[in-house]
């Protein structure tokens, strides 16, 4: 074996820097996968906040679609089934749809303003 020697230092001083060398290196080793958790573990939480913003978002949006569909649908046939029969009875649900259908349109942009922001952030829209 081969000894290299660097002037002006003694064996002693030579292990120290050994030792503290592999004593940098086993922390940088130790330090690395934590930061790599803390991170991921941050990113993970995010991801699931703006995922269950999406998941409530895309929910209510739908919930809007299919009840303004319900509405114009029952709009259609009540006044159908009074022209046809000429029967006031049957413009129950025509009225009662044109009295729910200009709040669930009012909600609608206000759905679609909130699928565009991302939680977490100000502003507008999409960053």
């Amino acid at each position: 074996m081969t000894q290299t020697n660097v002037p002006g230092m003694d064996r002693g001083q030579e292990a120290h820097r050994i030792r503290v060398r592999l004593l940098v290196s086993y922390v940088v080793m130790i330090g690395l996968p934590g930061l790599a958790w803390a991170v991921t573990a941050s990113m993970t939480s995010t991801l699931h906040a703006t995922y269950t913003h999406t998941v409530n978002v895309v929910d209510a949006l739908s919930t809007d679609v299919v009840l303004q569909t319900k509405l114009m649908d029952d709009e259609e046939t009540g006044l159908r089934g009074y022209l046809l029969t000429g029967q006031p009875v049957f413009l129950q649900p025509y009225a009662a749809a044109r009295a729910a259908l200009p709040a669930i349109r009012r909600q609608t942009p206000t759905l679609a303003r909130a699928a565009a922001r991302r939680p977490g952030r100000r502003g507008r829209g999409r960053s």
